[in-house]
């Protein structure tokens, strides 16, 4: 899979992931950080990007779960 489908597929998962706790509390860290090297994985990206994903899956959702 290209790299820059990565931001798109992230998002798609966060939605998901927010939708599934109802935005009723936050995700930590650590379950992002998590999620971004599993996804890194799959994608077959190397350890370099981990923390990139991490960081933009934080970024989303932060912005579609605002009160989490």
């Amino acid at each position: 899979m290209c790299l820059a489908r990565v931001p798109f597929e992230m998002a798609s998962h966060v939605r998901v992931l927010g939708h599934v706790l109802g935005c009723a509390k936050p995700v930590g860290n650590t379950d992002l950080c998590n999620m971004a090297k599993l996804h890194a994985r799959v994608l077959g990206h190397k350890a370099v990007y981990y923390d990139r994903v991490s960081h933009m899956v934080e970024s989303h959702a932060r912005v579609l779960c605002p009160y989490g």
